[in-house]
């Protein structure tokens, strides 16, 4: 996986309008920066709305991939189907309660562009948009 051809989804547990068309148009963007992989944390309505709209221009860019990113070996969410890989960073983690905030910061070092959905100062999602700014991730932001 090449940093500089990869981008993280970020972005709240809820979804507060229909956000449909600026997911679409944040993807592209980025694919046609030279991105084509999109590591998901596969959290939250945001995470299952990227997912979902990122298989449906999977069909027009077939060249692009999308990671689920898992926090811990034995985490259980939803279809697995839906991702081109599956990935569990070696983060050694020994505190479960831990392990969601450092594989959020694995995905952030391990990406050039955030497609970000944040409007939040406070909780996970405000936190990894912050490390994404200081790690100077180019920002496509989809306004709350």
């Amino acid at each position: 996986m090449n940093t500089e051809e990869t981008a993280v989804f970020i972005g709240h547990r809820t979804i507060y309008r229909n956000i449909l068309e600026e997911v679409d148009k944040a993807i592209i963007e980025a694919v046609e920066n030279g991105v084509n992989t999109f590591l998901n944390g596969g959290m939250g309505h945001f995470d299952i709305f990227c997912v979902w709209r990122f298989n449906i221009l999977q069909s027009k860019y077939p060249h692009i991939k999308q990671y689920l990113v898992l926090p811990y070996r034995n985490y259980k969410n939803y279809d697995r189907q839906l991702f081109t890989k599956i990935i569990c960073p070696n983060l050694d983690i020994r505190n479960y309660r831990l392990a969601i905030p450092k594989r959020n910061e694995w995905m952030v070092q391990n990406s050039s562009y955030a497609i970000c959905y944040v409007g939040d100062t406070k909780g996970g999602a405000a936190k990894m948009y912050e490390k994404a700014k200081n790690n100077r991730l180019k920002i496509i932001d989809i306004l709350m």
